[in-house]
């Protein structure tokens, strides 16, 4: 049974930095001198917030969960999310799919449209929860009329899928040499391109690291504005923000001085040069307060202040430029999504309200004794990182269904119900685990998935570890815990997600996180496979041939019901016969993955198929609802048997009528010539 306990405990205040994989930005940012102190805490509070108490303690939730019928299942503890001391507010929530507030034209001199650069760095640049939240932030703040991305190559990874509906890609040049001179470091190509893009068009760039945090319409009546960085401005006027009208007189001019672009200068054309500008012609800009845009400071004051502290307000402040660059080279460089839900600093605490909610979505199949998939369930609602969904697919055979939303409104699951409202559950009358998994993505809203079955326990850390490693490595596409404890006591280590393994035996581990987008585009799980338990092994096969970024969680450990851990089969192993039949089939499907010699005797296994498999068959073959190239595959595999069988006639007739059919291939062994 389920036992759940909740402890109170006070611990004293504190900035702990949490253990997350670090962070590899990627982007085109300014550059600044090794100069600068961070500014006096401000006095007043920040958007008429209570200052936090001198010594404040936090509360945090200690909860204890002991899955249901696992033997020796190990005791786990989970920290819930905490309320911290204050906050920005901020007039947005990240709910996904994202939507904005409708866009708004301005009547001034510059045009209400936002600029980006991106991506010069290098091939494929990924783009970090970082960048995701600059654009973010502005679209629901400022309510541009325009986003424009500015990259020689579309950035990829999920946060830049979740921005690209809303902002418009334009794919500029590759600056090599400007009068002459040559450019061959991307931060200075990017550091023309944003002068180019407000020539051409006018509007508000921004670096991808800059944060809004006000509306910059009071602003916008100038011909051209920037931002001082540093105290008093003595570093200079910074172009991670700058604002112009179309061909305005300050930028044509800054434009034209590079003829004198000297690349051993660092900042001087980017920071120097522009408050020089302003010096000459101070009608043609409008120089604004070091705190607008770049207070803190990117030195190791700046950073505690912005990352590490609730010492500051940002009373004064229109945007945050967080400063990538220096958030790498800091104590603070493992910043990511989970510091959004731990008091780390006001900042921190302001941008949970951007962290895209859900990030994960659960499914979960409920068909099996309701205790342990009431410790599934627990073991979701209890998680440490909170911005996920869980979606329970009843197949209608037990009352599973109306058996946990029963416990939800009850409270039976044992956490806040802020939490137990993310659960929802929908009903799929499905013949094969294919069609209840499909179902259930079908409904998911997160870009993440993780499925799971009634028989498996989170680690109430693997949803945090994984959004601090989404945040760390943006590109990844697939994320695996490190380590699977199973019922029968044994622990096996994560294998990599290349290799032989995944083709001679279940070898995923299971509550794998993958990308929605990667179910989209290997066309989701597979009815063909489902007579043998294998939708998922042959799901995985799919996976691996389209190609994933794969990572591990080496802290994490995930608690499956199964007794042991599944084995290679040429080693031999239980449910033996099955399993080598369902291996057999698997060849066919993905004849690239198995040298020829393999795929003989895989054909020679299916020819010698048992009876009961062949029934499998003729069931799936009279399923309408069998896409045409499954069907090819039970039609393949009948003929096989039937030639082994004595049916000579029929079997060659069937192979004859898939070669006709363009569906039949020679090389080096015999397969199917289509995708499975």
């Amino acid at each position: 049974c389920l036992v759940l306990s909740v402890i109170w405990l006070r611990v004293l205040s504190g900035h702990f930095l949490p253990r997350s994989p670090p962070v590899d930005v990627v982007g085109a940012s300014s550059q600044s001198s090794p100069e600068g102190k961070p500014a006096e805490p401000d006095e007043d509070a920040a958007f008429d917030a209570p200052a936090a108490p001198q010594g404040f303690q936090e509360e945090e939730a200690v909860v204890r969960v002991t899955a249901g019928q696992l033997p020796e299942q190990p005791t786990t503890t989970t920290t819930l999310p905490k309320e911290c001391p204050r906050e920005l507010p901020v007039p947005y929530t990240a709910k996904l799919p994202l939507r904005f507030p409708t866009p708004v034209n301005s009547r001034e001199r510059i045009p209400n449209i936002v600029h980006f650069v991106f991506g010069y760095k290098g091939d494929n640049p990924p783009f970090n929860f970082v960048n995701y939240v600059a654009v973010v932030s502005v679209l629901a703040v400022q309510r541009p009329k325009k986003v424009m991305i500015h990259c020689a190559k579309e950035p990829v990874g999920f946060f830049w899928d979740l921005v690209r509906p809303h902002v418009t890609v334009v794919l500029g040049r590759n600056v090599e040499n400007i009068f002459g001179n040559v450019i061959d470091h991307y931060a200075h190509k990017a550091d023309i391109i944003r002068l180019e893009a407000l020539l051409e068009y006018g509007g508000i760039y921004l670096d991808v690291d800059v944060v809004t945090l006000r509306p910059y319409n009071d602003i916008m009546a100038n011909s051209a504005a920037m931002g001082y960085e540093g105290k008093d401005g003595r570093i200079g006027l910074c172009n991670a923000v700058i604002l112009s009208e179309p061909n305005g007189e300050f930028l044509s001019k800054w434009y034209d001085a590079y003829r004198s672009f000297d690349k051993k200068k660092w900042n001087y054309h980017s920071v120097l040069l522009p408050k020089e500008l302003a010096t000459k012609f101070p009608s043609d800009i409008t120089p604004l307060d070091y705190r607008t845009f770049h207070w803190p400071l990117w030195d190791e004051e700046g950073m505690d202040l912005m990352l590490g502290s609730y010492d500051y307000d940002y009373r004064l402040n229109k945007a945050v430029h967080m400063w990538n660059h220096g958030i790498i080279r800091s104590k603070y460089k493992d910043f990511g999504m989970p510091w959004c839900f731990e008091c780390h600093s006001m900042l921190t605490s302001m941008l949970k309200a951007y962290v895209p909610d859900p990030l994960i979505s659960v499914i979960i199949l409920c068909r099996g004794p309701v205790r342990e998939v009431q410790a599934s369930i627990a073991s979701v609602a209890m998680q440490a990182f909170p911005s996920w969904e869980a979606i329970v697919v009843d197949d209608g055979t037990q009352g599973c269904g109306a058996r946990v939303s029963n416990w939800i409104e009850n409270g039976d699951i044992g956490a806040p119900k802020q939490q137990l409202q993310r659960i929802r559950i929908i009903t799929e009358h499905a013949r094969f685990l294919s069609d209840a998994w499909n179902k259930g993505i079908i409904s998911a809203v997160g870009p993440w998935i993780c499925p799971m079955s009634h028989t498996e326990v989170l680690d109430p850390q693997y949803f945090k570890t994984a959004a601090g490693q989404m945040s760390a490595n943006p590109s990844a596409s697939m994320i695996a815990a490190g380590r699977v404890r199973y019922a029968g006591g044994e622990i096996r280590t994560t294998e990599d997600f290349a290799g032989h393994k995944v083709t001679q035996y279940r070898s995923v581990p299971p509550a794998t996180l993958y990308l929605k987008k990667v179910w989209e585009e290997v066309g989701g799980y597979d009815m063909i496979m489902s007579p043998w338990d294998a939708e998922e092994w042959d799901f995985w096969h799919k996976v691996r041939l389209r190609g994933v970024n794969f990572a591990k969680l080496p802290s994490v450990t995930l608690q499956s019901g199964r007794l042991v851990p599944p084995k290679d089969l040429r080693e031999g192993g239980e449910k033996e016969g099955n399993d080598r039949e369902a291996l057999s089939l698997m060849c066919t499907r993905h004849p690239g993955m198995y040298h020829p010699a393999q795929m003989f005797a895989c054909h020679q296994r299916i020819m010698k198929m048992s009876l009961a498999s062949r029934m499998q068959f003729q069931t799936l073959n009279d399923t309408t609802s069998l896409t045409d190239v499954e069907r090819s595959y039970v039609r393949f595999w009948l003929a096989l048997a039937d030639l082994y069988s004595g049916n000579i006639d029929e079997g060659a007739e069937a192979l004859r009528a898939l070669a006709r059919e363009e569906r039949l291939q020679w090389q080096g062994h015999l397969s199917l010539a289509v995708p499975a």
